[in-house]
């Protein structure tokens, strides 16, 4: 897989996860299935601009993807308020706050069904239409002056 691409889905799971609130118990922390629909270069070969500080390219992704979060419950009677606490959280976010963060499209699917095994979970299922953008990084030590009286010696 290409590493930008897997940045990228990287990325975008991380950033779901900041949408959804704090779990109670870290057991009960939400999981995030992603399915990934496609990935695909931004601009001209996968670069959308430059950069000064510091210099370099800018590359670009954009990732459709349908997403599973699983919520999780120790009882049947907290499952509501906990699912429909997280769908508020992640419908709470303004479309300029949401592009700030790369998500361009955020649409709920038809949720999932209430599963019943160690812990009660249910899932919420969404359309993500996601943009990674990857700046370049600080250029570690550079030489800000070549010394014009070097010698070459050959042996």
């Amino acid at each position: 897989m290409d590493p930008l691409n897997s940045e990228a889905i990287t990325n975008l799971r991380t950033t779901i996860s900041a949408l959804l609130p704090a779990p109670g118990a870290p057991e009960l922390t939400s999981d995030i299935y992603i399915t990934q629909a496609s990935i695909n270069p931004v601009g001209i070969s996968g670069v959308i601009g430059m950069s000064s500080d510091p210099e370099g390219e800018i590359f670009a992704r954009h990732v459709k993807a349908s997403i599973a979060i699983t919520i999780k419950s120790s009882n049947l009677n907290d499952l509501p308020a906990s699912f429909e606490n997280s769908v508020n959280n992640l419908l709470s976010f303004g479309q300029a706050e949401l592009r700030q963060l790369g998500v361009l499209k955020l649409e709920m699917d038809k949720p999932g069904e209430v599963k019943t095994d160690t812990l009660i979970t249910r899932d919420i299922n969404l359309n993500v239409f996601y943009e990674y953008q990857k700046h370049p990084e600080t250029a570690g030590d550079i030489i800000d002056n070549i010394p014009n009286n070097i010698t070459l010696v050959v042996d």
